[in-house]
């Protein structure tokens, strides 16, 4: 009577148990499966988001380079028509200088090209 009693017994406790363990078994390889999974798709992503970070980089230093020469001609452009509205300025004050009689505008006219010429 003892091994009717234990047999039953035996298989209705270690069924449950050996579907348990291969349970667990199972779920720790789908567990590292999908870590793997994870973790290939995060170096992927990770790889991707430095080559945009680089490429925007790049970009950003070719725009840069490029307002830099734009306002280097702006400059530039704006010093020759600043020296040019200096000079229309002072001939156009010369010429009302001198017809209004005053003469000695070309003394002074003189003495300003000798200063120009020692800041050479």
């Amino acid at each position: 009577m003892t091994y009717e009693f234990w047999i039953p017994m035996a298989t209705a406790i270690i069924a449950p148990i050996i579907s348990y363990l291969g349970a667990r078994h199972t779920a720790k390889i789908e567990l590292k499966k999908t870590i793997e999974t994870h973790n290939a798709e995060m170096k992927m992503l990770r790889e991707a988001q430095e080559h945009e970070l680089k490429k925007i980089t790049e970009q950003t230093k070719h725009d840069i380079e490029k307002l830099n020469a734009e306002f280097d001609k702006q400059a530039e452009i704006y010093e020759r028509n600043s020296a040019t509205d200096i000079t229309n300025n002072l001939a156009e004050n010369v010429v009302k200088e001198m017809m209004n009689g005053n003469t000695e505008v070309l003394s002074s006219l003189v003495g300003l090209q000798e200063f120009v010429n020692k800041l050479k």
